[in-house]
C-alpha cells in the first residue's frame, strides 16, 4: 500500500470530521501574505456547532488540553501537574480508539515504523507531548502540540504555528484573534488566514476545517514518520511540510502544516 492510499484511507475514515452543515465560515476579503490590516470586518467561523463537538470525545479531549499552555517564548509549561498528565493521557486514549489511527497503525506496522498500538502510542506522545528548547541553549518552552495544535508567540509580535483549526476557533471565539483576511483556499476543507492573535501577527496561518483532531495528528505523524511531503485526500494533492528536532531523547515534532 502507497503512503497515498493510506492517506485517502484516513480521509475516509475520519467518522468525526464535522459536516460542512456543522459549520459556517465567512471568508471575505482575500489578502496578500504580507497583509497588516484588518480587511475582514467579521469573524472567520460565523457558527461552529457546539453540540457536535461536545458529543466527539476527541474534541472533548482536544480541547480540554488548550489551556495548558503558556504561548510566550521562553516561559516554561507547567505540563508535569497531575491534571494536565490525567488530560493528555485522557487525549491519547481517546485517539487511540479511533479508526484513523488504526488506519496508521496498520500502515506503520506494516512498514517496520512500530511494534505495536503501545509502541505506536508511545512514538506519538514523544513526538508530540515531550518538552524541548525552541531555541538553542534556551529554557524549555515548547512542544509539537503546542506549536502545531495550540499555537505560541514568536518573539514580541508575531504568531508561530498554529495549524488547527478548533485551536484557531476556540480563540476567536473568546475573541482573542481578530481575523484580517484570507491568504488561500483549497480543496479539501484547506485554508490559510491572515489574522492578529493577542497582538501577535500572523501572516499565513493554513489549517483543515472540520476535520478531526485525530486526523490531524495521524496525517502529521505519517508524514514526519515516512518523510512524506506531499498527499492525497479526497482525490486532491496536498502539500505536507512537517519538521523534526533530532533530541538525546528522541524525535519531537518541531512544526506541521499542510499547504497548497
Amino acid at each position: 500500500m502507497t503512503v497515498n492510499q493510506v492517506t485517502e484511507q484516513l480521509w475516509t475514515n475520519d467518522v468525526n470530521r464535522l459536516d460542512p452543515s456543522m459549520y459556517t465560515i465567512n471568508l471575505q476579503n482575500k489578502v496578500p501574505e504580507t497583509n497588516n490590516a484588518d480587511h475582514a470586518p467579521q469573524p472567520f467561523f460565523t457558527r461552529v456547532d457546539q453540540n457536535a463537538i461536545d458529543a466527539r470525545p476527541t474534541f472533548r479531549a482536544f480541547m480540554a488540553l488548550q489551556d495548558n499552555y503558556n504561548p510566550t517564548g521562553g516561559q516554561h509549561d507547567a505540563l508535569t501537574l497531575s491534571n494536565v498528565v490525567t488530560e493528555v493521557n485522557a487525549y491519547l486514549d481517546e485517539v487511540m480508539k479511533t479508526s484513523v489511527i488504526t488506519t496508521l497503525y496498520n500502515y506503520l506496522k506494516c512498514a517496520n515504523v512500530v511494534t505495536d498500538q503501545n509502541d505506536l502510542r508511545q512514538q506519538i506522545h514523544e513526538l508530540w507531548f515531550a518538552q524541548y528548547a525552541r531555541h538553542t541553549g534556551g529554557t524549555v518552552d515548547s512542544s509539537g502540540f503546542e506549536h502545531v495544535m495550540v499555537g505560541e508567540y514568536k518573539g514580541t509580535n508575531v504568531v508561530n504555528g498554529l495549524h488547527n483549526w478548533m485551536a484557531y476557533y476556540n480563540k476567536e471565539r473568546t475573541h482573542a484573534i481578530n481575523y484580517y483576511g484570507y491568504v488561500g483556499q483549497a480543496s479539501p476543507n484547506l485554508v490559510a488566514l491572515n489574522y492578529m492573535w493577542n497582538g501577535h501577527h500572523k501572516e499565513l496561518g493554513s489549517f483543515f476545517v472540520g476535520t478531526s483532531p485525530e486526523f490531524d495528528l495521524a496525517l502529521f505523524t505519517l508524514c514526519a514518520l515516512t518523510h512524506t511531503t506531499h498527499v492525497q485526500l479526497s482525490g486532491h494533492s496536498v502539500q505536507v511540510t512537517t519538521f523534526l528536532l533530532h533530541s538525546p531523547g528522541g524525535l519531537q515534532i518541531a512544526s506541521a502544516y499542510p499547504g497548497f
